[in-house]
């Protein structure tokens, strides 16, 4: 009879950490040197900036980015699909520079939160149903997580694992080996695994039978062999079946969870 790596969760710091580098994915390699450079200068000025300076410097870059109209059309056409013509023009741009403004923010926020000390976890992250996961870790089947891009997801993940529970996060790697090294280490830091969302079955069902909760990122648009459609807003739109799947293969329970900011 296989026999669980943990018997009581939440595990003490050492535990988690080892668990975490163990079972995070390999990080790329390759990339350009001058990326490197270019991120890690970066990332040390993030990482002098108080809270507020860095959600100021985000909000910045947000705003230069909506005011560029960087993929508007993209945010235009799913404004339309949504509310049509019962939301006028200044009401989609609005939305569409707040969520620039919030993207900004979680950019500088990524490159601080694993170096944040341990107090910063403890009072500036908090779960207010905390015993109710802690419950449904100990139950022993695992934990299936499922999310959106909404607000600043790695923080609610990186409170997750800083508190002793391990979780890891279905994920598509970056483009850029550079960027990929930076996400996969970030996630690290801060207790949350990384798995590759191919080929990634095996290592699901081995997390979830370890009683790891994993993170499936629900609101992207997959293709039609890949996805199941559902109704968005009276339009079918393809999405991933994964959660679903593993929730009726392993019995694991679902949990669905957001992070809000104050």
């Amino acid at each position: 009879m296989r026999t669980k790596p943990f018997n009581r969760f939440p595990l003490s710091p050492e535990k988690i950490q080892a668990y975490v580098s163990a079972n995070t994915r390999a990080v790329r390699k390759g990339g350009h040197p001058l990326a490197d450079w270019f991120l890690n200068r970066i990332r040390s000025v993030a990482q002098r900036l108080s809270w507020e300076q860095a959600y100021a410097l985000g909000g910045t870059i947000g705003h230069w980015m909506a005011a560029l109209r960087v993929r508007w059309s993209v945010a235009r056409t799913n404004l339309d699909i949504v509310y049509g013509q019962r939301m006028d023009e200044t009401e989609k741009r609005r939305i569409f520079r707040a969520s620039w403004v919030n993207f900004g923010r979680v950019i500088v926020n990524h490159l601080r939160l694993p170096y944040m000390p341990p107090e910063f976890w403890a009072t500036r992250v908090r779960f207010p149903r905390e015993n109710s996961l802690k419950d449904l870790y100990n139950d022993g089947r695992g934990v299936i997580m499922i999310a959106g891009h909404l607000g600043m997801m790695d923080l609610s993940g990186g409170g997750v694992g800083r508190r002793g529970y391990p979780v890891s996060a279905v994920a598509k790697p970056m483009r850029s080996p550079s960027i990929d090294r930076l996400v996969v280490g970030a996630r690290t830091e801060m207790n949350m695994c990384t798995i590759s969302h191919r080929n990634s079955a095996r290592r699901i069902l081995k997390g979830l039978r370890n009683g790891e909760a994993v993170i499936f990122i629900i609101d992207q648009n997959m293709k039609r062999s890949q996805g199941i459609f559902v109704d968005w807003f009276g339009t079918p739109a393809s999405v991933s079946p994964a959660a679903a799947v593993f929730a009726r293969q392993t019995r694991a329970p679902v949990v669905a969870g957001f992070l809000e900011q104050t």
